[in-house]
C-alpha cells in the first residue's frame, strides 16, 4: 500500500488551482499593502494596542505566504526530478527575493523602538505571548551598529563569503572508488559497512584526498578566514567571547555552556570505555580510525511499516494517549510520505508551520533504523502541533530545545523493545544508540572544544597553518578518545577538521546537539521516577514554542541549566546505557 501526502486536502489541487494562482498573485499586493500601513511607523508605535494590531497584522501576512511557499516545497520533496515543479520553485523564490526586501524595514524599524520601549512592551499584559520576543530583540539591541556600519558589515559578507567558496569547492569533489565516481556522503557511507577492506579502502581514498597539499592549504586559508571575520563581529558587536554570539542566539548564557562543555568533558572515561567494549564485540586487537562506525552484525530484524505503526502507537500510549491519538490522525488524514521513490527527497524530516497541520516524509525500509526514525520524526510532528499556541513570532524553539520530543520518543520505544529483543538484538540496539548519544554528545563537544582553542590562540595573535589545525584536531579528539583510536595518518597528517562543514558555516553551533540530548536524558530519568504531573510539564514545555528562554522552560522540572548536576543526569543515563551492554557482553 503506498503511503503519500494528500496536499489537496491542506493546501491546493495542484499548480493550475485557481487559487493557488490567485494566492500566489495576491502576496505581492498584500505586502505593497502592509507596507503602506506600515513603512516609517512601526518605530514610533507607543501603546499596546497599536502594537498588538502590527503583530497580528504581521502574522496574517505571514500565514498567506507561508502556504503557498510550504505547497511549491512540499510538492519539490514529493518529486524533485519534476521540471514544471523545478520551475515554480525557482521563479517563486526569484519572486520572494525581490518581496523580502521590501520588508526589511520591519526589523528594521522595531529595533529603532529602543531598549526601553521594547522592555516596556515585553511586560505589558496584554502583549505577554510576545513577551521574549522583545525581551531578545531588546537583548540583541546591545550588539547592534550604526545602519551604516550594518550595511557596509553586509556588503562585505557578501563579497568575502568564505562559506560559500568553501561549499562550492566540497560540492564539486568527486572520489574513484572501484572504477567508479562517489559524492563524499557516498563514500562515507562505505565506513558503515561489514567488510573491513571496503572500510579501510574508503578510509584511506578519502583521507589522501584531503592530504593533498594545494587542497589542505586552501581548506586552511577558508578556515582561518572564517575565524577571522568571526572574531570581528565579536569585536565590533562587543560580545564577550568567541562563542557567545551562538550563545545569544540559543538564548544560554555563556555561564551556562561552559557547565555544560566542561561538564560533559570531565565524564569523557564514558567515551573511551564504550569504545574499548565496541572493540571487544568486534572481535578485533585494534580500533582502527575506519572501524569506529563499523556494524557489530548484520540487522537482519525485518519490521513493516504497519507494524511500525502498531509498535509506536503502543509505545506512545502507554505514555500519552492524547500523543498517540495525534499520531492516529496523522495516517488517517494521510499526512505522512513514507516509501521512497524516484524523485523524492533523501533522508527523513518533519514539516510544520504556524497554522499547519504536520506532515512528516519518510524513506521506510522496513527495518529497526527505519522504526527509530519514524517515532523520532513523529517527535517533531507533535512539538510543532503543540506549539501552534504560540503566535508566529514565538512559534519556533530554540535549537537546543528543537530535538526534545523526537528524542524522547526514541527513549520510550527502547525502553518498550528491551522486552521484546532477544539478547544479540539488545546488543546491536544499544551499540546503536551509544554510536548515535555519544556522536551527539562526546563527538559535537569534541569540534567545540576545538573551535574555542583555535579562536582563542587565534583572537591571541597566533596563525595557523594546515599542519597546525591538524595536530589541535588530534590534540582534542585524544582527550576524549585517549589511546583507544588507532590512527593511519600522523598528527599533523589530520584531516578531519576539513570534512565538517558546520566548523565553516556556523561556528559554535555543533553543542545543540548536545545539549539536546542531554536534555531528553534528563526528562526521561525524571519520567522513569514516577513523576505524577510529568506528561502535563512536558506537554507545556513543547508547547512553549520560543515563548521562554531555555532557562525559564526548564524551571518546571526543576532544571538548573546552569548547575553541573543538570547535566550530570543526562551522562549519568549514557553510563547506565553502558553497564547494561557490559553485562550482556
Amino acid at each position: 500500500m503506498e503511503h503519500s501526502w494528500n496536499l489537496k486536502n491542506y493546501f491546493y489541487e495542484s499548480l493550475e488551482d485557481k487559487s493557488y494562482i490567485l494566492d500566489k498573485k495576491n502576496i505581492s499586493s498584500l505586502i505593497d499593502n502592509f507596507i503602506s500601513k506600515y513603512r516609517g511607523k512601526i518605530k514610533t508605535i507607543s501603546n499596546n494596542s497599536e502594537m498588538l494590531t502590527f503583530l497580528k497584522d504581521e502574522e496574517e501576512l505571514d500565514l498567506k505566504i507561508s502556504k503557498v511557499i510550504n505547497y511549491t516545497s512540499m510538492l519539490y520533496y514529493q518529486n524533485s526530478e519534476d521540471e514544471k515543479i523545478q520551475e515554480e520553485i525557482m521563479e517563486l523564490e526569484a519572486y520572494m527575493d525581490i518581496l523580502s526586501e521590501k520588508l526589511l524595514f520591519v526589523q528594521e524599524e522595531i529595533k529603532a523602538l529602543g531598549e526601553e520601549a521594547l522592555l516596556n512592551f515585553s511586560k505589558a499584559e496584554s502583549l505577554k505571548k510576545y513577551e521574549n520576543y522583545f525581551y531578545q530583540i531588546a537583548q540583541n539591541l546591545k550588539h547592534q551598529l550604526s545602519p551604516e556600519v550594518e550595511k557596509a558589515l553586509l556588503i562585505s559578507n557578501q563579497s568575502l563569503n568564505q562559506v560559500k567558496l568553501y561549499e562550492d569547492l566540497t560540492s564539486s569533489y568527486e572520489f574513484e572508488f572501484r572504477n567508479g565516481k562517489l559524492s563524499e556522503d557516498e563514500l562515507l557511507s562505505k565506513l558503515e559497512l561489514p567488510d573491513e577492506n571496503i572500510r579501510k579502502e574508503a578510509y584511506l581514498i578519502l583521507s589522501h584526498f584531503y592530504q593533498n597539499k594545494e587542497r589542505k592549504t586552501t581548506h586552511a586559508s577558508i578556515y582561518t578566514s572564517v575565524i577571522k571575520n568571526h572574531l570581528s563581529t565579536m569585536k565590533l558587536r562587543n560580545y564577550k567571547t568567541p562563542i557567545s554570539i551562538q550563545n545569544s542566539s540559543e538564548e544560554l548564557s555563556d555561564e551556562s555552556v561552559e557547565i555544560m562543555l566542561t561538564t560533559i568533558m570531565s565524564y569523557s572515561q564514558i567515551y573511551q570505555d564504550y569504545l574499548k567494549l565496541r572493540k571487544k564485540i568486534l572481535g578485533i586487537d585494534e580500533l582502527n580510525v575506519w572501524d569506529v562506525y563499523a556494524p557489530i552484525r548484520n540487522d537482519k530484524k525485518k519490521i513493516s511499516f504497519e507494524e511500525s505503526q502498531k509498535i509506536i502507537l503502543e509505545v506512545v500510549n502507554n505514555f500519552n494517549p492524547k500523543q498517540a491519538n495525534f499520531i492516529r490522525k496523522m495516517i488517517e488524514e494521510e499526512r505522512i510520505d513514507t516509501y521512497p521513490k524516484k524523485g523524492k527527497t533523501q533522508g527523513a524530516f518533519a514539516l510544520y508551520s504556524k497554522e499547519q497541520e504536520s506532515f512528516i516524509l519518510l524513506n521506510h525500509t522496513n527495518n529497526l533504523s527505519s522504526l527509530y526514525t519514524f517515532i523520532h520524526e513523529l517527535g517533531h510532528a507533535y512539538h510543532g502541533s503543540l506549539s501552534q499556541i504560540q503566535p508566529s513570532q514565538c512559534f519556533e524553539s530554540p535549537l537546543v530545545l528543537a530535538e526534545t520530543a523526537s528524542i524522547f520518543n526514541e527513549l520510550l520505544l527502547s525502553k518498550h523493545l528491551e522486552k521484546t529483543l532477544s539478547k544479540e538484538e539488545q546488543i546491536t540496539q544499544l551499540v546503536r544508540e551509544l554510536d548515535e548519544t555519544c556522536g551527539n554528545v562526546f563527538k559535537q563537544i569534541q569540534y567545540v572544544l576545538f573551535e574555542q582553542k583555535v579562536y582563542t590562540n587565534v583572537l591571541n595573535g597566533e596563525e595557523y597553518t594546515a599542519k597546525k589545525y591538524s595536530k589541535e584536531w588530534r590534540s582534542i579528539g585524544k582527550q576524549f578518545c585517549g589511546n583507544v583510536i588507532k590512527y593511519y595518518e600522523k598528527e599533523d597528517e589530520e584531516t578531519s577538521w576539513q570534512r565538517i562543514p558546520h566548523l565553516y558555516r556556523s561556528p559554535f553551533y555543533c553543542y545543540s546537539y548536545a545539549f539536546g540530548n542531554l536534555l531528553s536524558l534528563a526528562l526521561f530519568s525524571q519520567y522513569k521516577r514516577g513523576d505524577r504531573d510529568f506528561v502535563t510539564k512536558y506537554e507545556k514545555l513543547l508547547s512553549s514554542g520560543g515563548s521562554k528562554t531555555p532557562y525559564h522552560a526548564l524551571k518546571d522540572f526543576g532544571f538548573d541549566i546552569e548547575s553541573r548536576e543538570f547535566y550530570k543526569l543526562g551522562l549519568e543515563e549514557i553510563k547506565k546505557k553502558l553497564e547494561r551492554l557490559k553485562k550482556l557482553v
